[in-house]
Order: structure tokens, then C-alpha cells, then sequence
């Protein structure tokens, strides 16, 4: 292979080598869903992204190349690596610490939720009515013992306490039981007054 195409495949990957690895560091802790973006809108997040962090990068790329005098090949892909993968990590790390800011700051982050996730964050004390795809119906309780997740790696779960009705048919918690079920098997959820069917 001739070493100018060499250049242009390595250049190429370097470029967007920085996108990927800024959005890696946030989708590690965040992940994104599904069903908010496209391909076609990931694709063109990462290039912009790529193309935010070679503009950063460039001046210090340049910068070590006149300082240290660089003209061996070897020398300069480091010289060009090193600080795309500097320069991309903390953007990574930048982005991820905004993102966490944000939430314990209750400001949802649309692009990182579903409707699962619109319908239960940062919910408070509530009564739920659970109808599963079986025709079974049970009450629960969700508190901040409980636990709803969603994730495109695996089936969404709700954990959460279960009720039973009393003889003045109000709702009860049954103190230490709980029950975890996949949304997979989950046909609706009603938020209902809290205390009342």
C-alpha cells in the first residue's frame, strides 16, 4: 500500500477516532435509547463532534510539530494522535459531568429518555394500577425504594412494592414485598390518587 493512501486511511480514522471516543465516555454512564435517534442523526452528532475536537486539537498538533522539529512518519502519527486522544477524552469527560450536573439538577435530558423514562423520572410517592399482558392486575407502590430502568442492551424492569386493598378498599403497602416486572410483560400502568383505587 502506498504510504500517501496510508496517510489518508490513518487521517481519516484519527479524524473520527475523536467523536467516537467523546461520545463512548458519555454513552458509558448515559446511554442513549433506541428509539430517540436515528443512524443518520447519531452519524452526523459524532462527525460534529470529531470535527469540534480536530479544530481544538490542531493548534497543539502543529505546536508539537515545530517544537520538536517532526518529520519522521512514526513522529508525526504520534504527534497527531496524542492529542486528538487527549483533547477527546476530556471532552468526553466535560460532557458526561454537564449531563450529571444536569440531572441531579431534575433538567431531563430529552435525547437519553424514552416515554418509559419521561413517564417515571424524578417521580414522587405515587399508586400505580399494573395490567399485564396475561390479564392479571396488581397495585403497587412506587417510592424512592423503587427502581425503573430502561436500557437498548436490556428489557426495561419496574421494581416496586405491592399493595393489597383492605376492607374500606383503600390501598395498603405490604411492608418487605416486592416484585419486579419487565415492561416486555407489562400491557399499561395507571399513576392513580395516592391511597385510593
Amino acid at each position: 500500500m502506498p504510504i500517501s493512501s496510508f496517510d489518508e486511511i490513518y487521517f481519516t480514522c484519527l479524524f473520527l477516532l475523536g467523536g467516537y471516543i467523546s461520545q463512548s465516555i458519555v454513552e458509558k454512564e448515559y446511554p442513549l435509547t433506541d428509539d430517540n435517534s436515528s443512524h443518520v442523526k447519531l452519524l452526523l452528532q459524532y462527525l460534529f463532534l470529531s470535527l469540534f475536537i480536530f479544530i481544538i486539537s490542531y493548534p497543539l498538533i502543529i505546536f508539537l510539530i515545530r517544537i520538536f522539529e517532526i518529520d519522521a512518519q512514526l513522529e508525526l502519527l504520534l504527534a497527531t494522535l496524542l492529542p486528538i486522544f487527549l483533547i477527546s477524552y476530556c471532552t468526553g469527560i466535560a460532557r458526561r459531568e454537564i449531563l450529571r450536573y444536569r440531572l441531579k439538577a431534575n433538567k431531563p435530558i430529552k435525547s437519553l429518555m424514552t416515554a418509559w423514562d419521561r413517564a417515571f423520572y424524578n417521580i414522587t410517592p405515587i399508586v400505580i394500577k399494573v395490567k399485564l399482558k396475561s390479564g392479571d392486575e396488581m397495585y403497587g407502590y412506587l417510592d424512592s425504594s423503587s427502581y425503573i430502568s430502561d436500557s437498548r442492551y436490556n428489557d426495561p424492569d419496574l421494581l416496586f412494592t405491592l399493595c393489597f386493598i383492605d376492607e374500606e378498599s383503600n390501598l395498603v403497602k405490604m411492608e418487605n414485598t416486592s416484585i419486579l416486572i419487565m415492561r416486555s410483560n407489562i400491557e399499561y400502568i395507571k399513576i392513580i390518587e395516592k391511597g385510593r383505587i
